[in-house]
């Protein structure tokens, strides 16, 4: 799923600190906030290359409108820091995991 989202600000440089967040305006009902996970969600977007990022909590603020990813980290061949310089469109996902221990046949 994506979506073109606007940068309340741009540059955005995001670090391997830790503590990097990327705020994006949302519409005025708040929904294109709402799409992405609640909590570690993936998003991916193409800017000079693939960039693939991962976050741990979506905050949503309803009076200025705008939805904060926190704590960005890198996935796959991403390295940080990265510098977001236009409005991109953004991919989002949620990254699930299975596990069985079960034996073959149950």
């Amino acid at each position: 799923l994506g979506y073109e989202y606007t940068l309340p600000a741009i540059p955005v440089t995001l670090t391997a600190d830790g503590k990097s967040s990327l705020t994006l305006n949302t519409d005025t009902n708040d929904l294109t906030g709402k799409i992405f996970p609640p909590e570690k969600g993936s998003i991916f977007f193409d800017q000079s290359g693939i960039i693939q990022l991962r976050y741990d909590k979506r905050n949503v603020d309803t009076n200025a409108h705008t939805v904060t990813l926190t704590n960005i980290q890198a996935l796959g061949t991403t390295t940080l820091p990265v510098t977001i310089t236009s409005n991109p469109t953004i991919y989002m996902g949620k990254s699930l995991g299975f596990r069985s221990t079960a034996s073959y046949g149950n």
